[in-house]
């Protein structure tokens, strides 16, 4: 190869200097994005940490709607999917349960995969107002 009259560095040398740092920037991008995939809400799954990421946005709901938390016996939070046309389960998002202490039935919140709520309703002697506002 060449040298550059400038510095005694070949063609190759630039060449192979160039590989390493298109390399060394691909994978810090690729360590980058794992890292903000694994702290996502939707990335919380698997029995019993299943969703649990959502738990937070379920008792500020529970919060603003002027629940008192101490009447809560349980959040449960399932997570939604449908079969597509190919017979592949579909992750749509996540659904949570509120039990009381001394009432039969539940709020029941239907959320987003990013924990958003999309909306609630009740099974059973319970009484529950939606609120506005976001969580």
């Amino acid at each position: 190869m060449q040298d550059y009259p400038c510095c005694g560095r070949s063609h190759s040398e630039d060449a192979e200097s160039d590989v390493g740092q298109i390399a060394f920037h691909f994978m810090l991008a690729a360590g980058f994005a794992v890292a903000v995939v694994s702290a996502s809400p939707a990335a919380a799954g698997g029995k019993g940490k299943r969703g649990s990421a959502c738990i937070p946005v379920v008792q500020c709901w529970l919060q603003q709607g002027g629940v008192d938390m101490t009447r809560v016996d349980s959040i449960k939070i399932d997570k939604r999917s449908r079969t597509n046309g190919q017979g592949d389960r579909v992750f749509k998002g996540y659904q949570g349960w509120v039990r009381f202490k001394d009432q039969d039935g539940a709020i029941v919140f239907s959320m987003h995969p990013d924990c958003q709520l999309q909306r609630s309703w009740t099974k059973g002697d319970i009484e529950w107002n939606q609120p506005g506002g976001t969580c």
